[in-house]
C-alpha cells in the first residue's frame, strides 16, 4: 500500500525576469499552514477542490517551508493504482496552474536560494486479509519483525536506490547537510523522514555547509 506526497513550487510569469518566471510568493517559513498568510490568492484551496472533482484521492496539503512551496497528500492505495493516481495528479497540478498562467514544477531543485522539493512515499504492507503486517501493538514502537526488516532493507540499499530516486543530476542539488535531504550515514542519502545525523546524536545543526 502506497501513500504517495508531493511537493513543488508555483511561478509566476515574468517577462522581465532572465528565466520568464518568479516564485508566486517570497513568504518562507510558514510551514504546515494553509491560508493567505503565505498563499495570497488562496492557490492551495482552489486546488485541493478541482483534485477533489478529479477523484484523484487527496487527503490534504499545505503550504511548505520555502516561498511558493506547496505539499499535497494522497490516500492510500494499492501501489500500481497509486502509481496512476501520481502521475494523473502531475499532471492536473501542472495544467491547473497554466489555466491560470502560472507554472508549476516538481523540479528537487529549481532555485539556488531556496529548499528542495521531495516526493515522499508512505509504505505499508498488508496480507491476503488485508492486515497491515507492518504492526505489531506489543512490539517496541509497535513495530512488526517485518517492518523492522523492511526499514533496514530500505536503509542498506539507499546508495543503490538513489539511481531510481535521483533521474537527473538536479536531483543532486538537493542534497546537503540539515536539509531533508542530508545523510543517514557515509554514503546513504536522507530519503526516508528521519532527522539529519547531528541532530540524533544531540548535535546542534550546521549553520553551513563544510
Amino acid at each position: 500500500m502506497v501513500g504517495p506526497e508531493f511537493e513543488y513550487f508555483l511561478c509566476d510569469a515574468a517577462p522581465d525576469h532572465p528565466r520568464g518566471w518568479r516564485r508566486y510568493s517570497d513568504a518562507d517559513g510558514v510551514v504546515y499552514t494553509a491560508g493567505l498568510r503565505a498563499d495570497r490568492d488562496n492557490h492551495l484551496l482552489r486546488t485541493l477542490r478541482l483534485l477533489r472533482d478529479l477523484d484523484i484521492g487527496v487527503s490534504g496539503g499545505n503550504h511548505e517551508h520555502d516561498g511558493s512551496q506547496f505539499e499535497i497528500n494522497l490516500t492510500h492505495g494499492d501501489a500500481a493504482r497509486a502509481a496512476d493516481r501520481a502521475f494523473r495528479f502531475k499532471s492536473a497540478v501542472k495544467e491547473l496552474a497554466r489555466t491560470e498562467g502560472r507554472l508549476a514544477t516538481f523540479m528537487a531543485k529549481p532555485f539556488n536560494d531556496a529548499g528542495g522539493s521531495g516526493f515522499h512515499l508512505h509504505l505499508s504492507c498488508v496480507d491476503a486479509e488485508g492486515a497491515n503486517v507492518f504492526a505489531d501493538p506489543a512490539a517496541p514502537y509497535g513495530l512488526s519483525a517485518t517492518a523492522r526488516h523492511a526499514l533496514a532493507g530500505v536503509l542498506a540499499h539507499a546508495p543503490a536506490l538513489s539511481a531510481l530516486a535521483n533521474p537527473t543530476v538536479n536531483s543532486y542539488k538537493r542534497i546537503g547537510p540539515d536539509t531533508l535531504a542530508d545523510r543517514l550515514g557515509p554514503g546513504q542519502p536522507q530519503r526516508h523522514g528521519a532527522r539529519p545525523a547531528r541532530t540524533r546524536r544531540g548535535l546542534p545543526p550546521r549553520t553551513a555547509p563544510r
